[in-house]
């Protein structure tokens, strides 16, 4: 698959193969209409346990799973979906989580509107020393503010979620990040 710029359609653009040369961050990409869904424990339940119930309601409602990040030993976890799903997701989690915020072992679920998943995507992404860092650079450059972080367990890609309006400059910024450290070879 080539990637081409609309823009500059006569251009070379980047060669997609399945056994791709090189590693590291190779395009970006965003998600638009996206809401962060946050559950976070009081203490007494573990954010396993709440992964494990929460990810059997979008399982079984069929919700697309955009990203999904809980730090080290937290007790709390977030989750981004498209905007469309919210409603139904918020009633199936209160239905699924009806005793533990009856009785206060967990707090409403936070949800966040207005956000948009960020991915920068390539091969061998966890074996490329410094990637994370520079799409981070690349971000705080553009004054853009990263809610939430996630890397890909198949080290293909790290998406981070940010404010929507924020979409557009953060994909230009990582972009020139990626033309200018030569990390992406056209070809």
């Amino acid at each position: 698959v080539y990637i081409k710029n609309s823009f500059e359609p006569a251009k070379t653009g980047t060669l997609i193969t399945k056994n791709g040369k090189g590693s590291g961050g190779r395009a970006v990409t965003a998600l638009k209409n996206v809401v962060m869904i946050t559950i976070e424990s009081r203490g007494e339940l573990s954010a396993v346990h709440l992964i494990g119930r929460a990810c059997t309601v979008l399982g079984l409602e069929d919700v697309d799973v955009l990203m999904l990040s809980q730090a080290s030993r937290e007790e709390s976890f977030c989750f981004a979906i498209n905007s469309r799903d919210k409603e139904m997701v918020l009633r199936r989690l209160g239905e699924t989580f009806h005793l533990e915020l009856t009785h206060g072992y967990i707090s409403q679920p936070n949800v966040q509107e207005g956000v948009g998943v960020l991915a920068l995507v390539g091969s061998g992404m966890r074996g490329s020393v410094g990637m994370a860092g520079k799409l981070f650079s690349a971000l705080a450059g553009e004054g853009v503010n990263i809610l939430a972080i996630a890397q890909g367990s198949s080290e293909t890609n790290i998406s981070v979620i940010i404010e929507e309006a924020a979409l557009a400059s953060g994909v230009r910024a990582v972009h020139r990040m990626l033309v200018d450290s030569h990390e992406l070879q056209p070809v």
